[in-house]
């Protein structure tokens, strides 16, 4: 096929780049290792004649990885591939390929802009498929079109890294007009062996241009509508920092006189005298902050605020904007409005019914009417607090329940969405990064259930346990349960509190048969005037 003019690579044209390289979420042997590799440097086509492309590459790399391993260096080569076959006739310009008979290589910088969808074109030492002729793609923040290559297989490899087995997806995008090369994304998954020891990582490349000779093209009604989003995006945040940093708020109430509600950002804010606010949850209150002002969403972290008179904590509310549902530990009805007004909640967590205050039923006497619900709010559901005193240490099945990893929270996302239909991912992530102790349970080559203990200032608190339906009523949950009273027990926690649902007797029967016994009750309650269909799980 004769390519026009404009498609042929010219003498002159150049672009610079960077490419990042990362090996991380590794198991086995490659449990906690990460490596990382960058690359940065300039491609600039030299000469071009009918039958061949000259081009002058120069770049520099640094690696290094997790067992404190740097390395660096540079190269500086000239290449060349012909134009009709765009195999390399010279020697090739990447080092892993240096060992490969160049013949055998495509060049991987240019392909002929005239593809169509279906395709096949080498590059490299691989075949892709043009998977689309106009794509849109990202390029950091700038939504690019360009033609779409794919390649999709299986490979093995026996280098510093091991004996391993991986699977691999590449996508390269090229420029539609020139040719170029725009962009990759390279995912790679290996299980294998580390000098004889099962093992297991995951590979990720990106390529991505910094500057061009050559204009690139820009998809402009997707820059559009990201341009609008990220308007939205700062005008919701700029009122959540008016609404919630801003705008502290002061009432009078009795018997406490001044009462400050104000919106923390930090557990080095939540400072006080005394904690009027709990006593059930007193040792755990700053880990609950922590843990809210880890879970993050798209659009912003997790909402806390605080009512105070003078040094004295009267009530702290919490918010988790994923699953719409907060938490408010408060004794005074007037500052837990308060508090909840703040934050903007409807349904949340509560150790004291709020009852409607009495100068307000008194006012309403002397006008005649009765106030038959004394309730400020109405009841959503009723959870039982319960503590177990003397930890004993016990065994539990060590095949079936292991501790929580870093690679096993997209599993434990999983189980969560499906048992309790809400979204929970932020929040599981908040509770690992919080050094939460995790568990699950395998059965199957699966993740079937998983809990979390809290261990904070000499107390335990453990929470979430959560199995599949399809695997309840196996031991599951007895075993999760003993795994985190052993853990506890080791760390020293002198007790062990849980929330348990009323309705969730199969979690109150493992809890009474290992000792525990009601210590108080946890309430939902809403604002809402009549019950909706939802699922509400304890944060």
């Amino acid at each position: 096929m004769i390519l026009p003019v404009s498609a042929l690579p010219t003498a002159g044209d150049n672009f610079e780049y960077t490419i990042i390289r990362k090996v991380g979420s590794g198991s086995g042997e490659y449990s906690g290792y990460s490596d990382e590799l960058r690359s940065s440097g300039k491609y600039e086509i030299t000469s071009v004649d009918s039958t061949e492309v000259q081009f002058h590459a120069a770049y520099s790399w640094t690696y290094s990885n997790s067992e404190g391993l740097t390395q660096q260096g540079s190269e500086d080569r000239i290449a060349a591939f012909s134009l009709d076959t765009r195999r390399y006739t010279t020697k090739t310009d990447l080092d892993e390929y240096d060992k490969n008979l160049p013949s055998r290589l495509s060049v991987w910088l240019w392909i002929s802009p005239i593809v169509k969808s279906g395709d096949k074109v080498a590059i490299l030492d691989d075949e892709f498929t043009v998977t689309d002729e106009s794509v849109t793609f990202w390029s950091g923040w700038i939504p690019r079109k360009g033609i779409e290559l794919r390649a999709i297989g299986t490979r093995s490899r026996d280098d510093d890294y091991g004996k391993f087995t991986y699977t691999y997806t590449d996508i390269y995008y090229f420029d539609r007009s020139t040719g170029y090369i725009l962009a990759e994304r390279y995912t790679e998954k290996d299980t294998g062996y580390w000098n004889g020891v099962p093992a297991a990582f995951e590979l990720t490349e990106g390529f991505g241009l910094a500057r061009t000779s050559f204009s690139v093209p820009v998809d402009y009604s997707m820059l559009i509508v990201e341009i609008i989003v990220i308007v939205v995006f700062i005008i919701l945040i700029a009122y959540d920092v008016y609404k919630f940093i801003w705008r502290a708020k002061n009432f009078t109430i009795d018997p406490y006189g001044i009462v400050k509600i104000s919106r923390i950002t930090s557990t080095r804010e939540l400072r006080f005298n005394k904690n009027l606010a709990t006593k059930i949850f007193d040792p755990f209150i700053h880990d609950l902050v922590n843990k809210t002002l880890l879970s993050k969403n798209i659009m912003s972290q997790d909402i806390v605020c605080v009512a105070t008179n003078n040094s004295d904590l009267l009530g702290i509310a919490t918010y988790n904007r994923e699953s719409d549902i907060g938490m408010i530990l408060c004794e005074n009805t007037e500052v837990k409005e308060g508090l909840r007004r703040f934050v903007g909640v409807k349904d949340f967590f509560t150790e004291v019914r709020s009852l409607i205050p009495e100068k307000i039923i008194n006012e309403a006497t002397r006008s005649g009417e009765k106030i038959e619900n004394r309730f400020n709010y109405n009841l959503f559901d009723t959870y039982k607090i319960v503590r177990l005193e003397n930890l004993q240490d016990m065994d539990f099945d060590t095949g079936l329940i292991t501790r929580m990893k870093e690679a096993d929270l997209s599993e434990v996302e999983a189980v969560s969405q499906k048992v309790y239909k809400v979204r929970s991912r932020s929040w599981i992530r908040a509770q690992y990064r919080s050094d939460d102790i995790g568990f699950v349970a395998r059965l199957d080559g699966k993740i079937t259930g998983f809990a979390f203990a809290t261990y904070a200032n000499g107390h335990g608190r453990i929470h979430t346990l959560t199995v599949l339906p399809e695997y309840q009523n196996r031991g599951i949950g007895k075993e999760l349960m003993r795994a985190r009273l052993k853990a506890l027990y080791d760390l020293g926690a002198v007790d062990v509190i849980a929330e348990i649902a009323n309705w969730n007797l199969p979690s109150l029967q493992i809890a009474y048969r290992h000792g525990f016994k009601q210590a108080g009750t946890m309430y939902v309650e809403t604002i809402r005037p009549q019950r909706i269909k939802r699922s509400i799980v304890r944060r």
